[in-house]
């Protein structure tokens, strides 16, 4: 089991945003916990920025703003809870006080 924290962790299928979190992701890269990022826990790698957890390869549109994308992922997606497992995708570069991408902002799966 891995944990990665962040800044943000957004939930696709529960329309949710959260802060100072953590994500439990297991060796075949399913997450399977999302919990508080409390003093410093042990085996938990701190990536910054933001997380999204979703069933799908997150893509994003050429100059396409957060909220857009965000929009756009959740029309595409539905719940995350009935569409089996998810993954957890770290964005970087990410501007986390304006909530935007970067240009060169890129998605890997962790």
């Amino acid at each position: 089991m891995r944990y990665y924290a962040a800044h943000r962790i957004w939930l696709t299928g529960h329309e949710e945003m959260l802060s100072m979190c953590r994500v439990g992701v297991d060796a075949d890269h399913h997450v399977v916990s999302v919990e508080p990022f409390e003093g410093e826990p042990r085996q938990t790698e701190w990536l910054g920025g933001i997380i999204i957890v979703s069933p799908v390869l997150p893509e994003r549109e050429a100059d396409e703003g957060f909220f857009r994308f965000c929009d756009r992922l959740r029309t595409s997606i539905g719940s995350c809870t009935s569409m089996g497992t998810i993954y957890a995708f770290h964005v970087s570069p990410f501007r986390v006080r304006e909530m935007e991408f970067a240009p060169e902002s890129r998605f890997r799966r962790l």
